[in-house]
C-alpha cells in the first residue's frame, strides 16, 4: 500500500518590520511564483492571498517535507525572486524572522478559504476606519 497524507496547514509571512511593501501587482505576481514553486516541492497551495505587509497561504503539504523546511523553501526562494526582479531600487525584501503555522481540519478548509480570499477587504476596510479616527481626532483638535 502507497503512503498518503492530508496535512492542510494555514501559514502567515509577514514582511520585514511590517513594512507595506507588497503592492497589489507585486501580490499577484508572488502569488503565481509561489504556487509554482509549491508545485515543485509537491505541496499544493489551496489558496492564497494578503494584503501589503502579509500574506496568507493555505496548502496541502507533502508527506516528505517538514513545515519547517517548506516555510524556508517558500520564503526563501520568494526573498531572492522578488529581489531579482529588482522591485526596489534601494532596499533588499526580506520577510520577517519565523512564520505563523497552524493545522486546518479537512472539514474547515471552506470556511479558511473564505478567510484568506477576503484579505484585501478585510485590511482595506480597517485601514479606511484607522484614517477617519485620525481625521476624526485631527478635527477635535482644531475644534478646541
Amino acid at each position: 500500500m502507497a503512503s498518503c497524507s492530508y496535512l492542510y496547514c494555514h501559514f502567515v509571512f509577514r514582511t520585514k518590520y511590517r513594512e507595506a511593501v507588497l503592492f497589489k501587482q507585486l501580490r499577484e505576481e508572488l502569488y503565481q511564483f509561489l504556487i509554482q514553486k509549491s508545485r515543485e516541492i509537491g505541496s499544493i497551495i489551496i489558496e492564497i492571498n494578503g494584503y501589503a505587509d502579509h500574506i496568507h497561504i493555505l496548502i496541502r503539504l507533502n508527506k516528505n517535507i517538514s513545515v519547517a523546511n517548506l516555510a524556508k523553501s517558500l520564503k526563501g526562494s520568494s526573498s531572492r525572486w522578488i529581489n531579482q526582479k529588482k522591485v526596489f531600487a534601494e532596499i533588499l525584501f526580506r520577510w520577517q524572522r519565523g512564520y505563523y503555522c497552524e493545522t486546518v481540519s479537512k472539514r474547515n478548509l471552506d470556511q479558511l478559504r473564505s478567510y484568506i480570499k477576503g484579505q484585501v477587504d478585510k485590511h482595506y476596510n480597517v485601514e479606511i476606519e484607522d484614517r477617519l479616527k485620525y481625521f476624526e481626532a485631527d478635527l477635535k483638535k482644531k475644534e478646541n
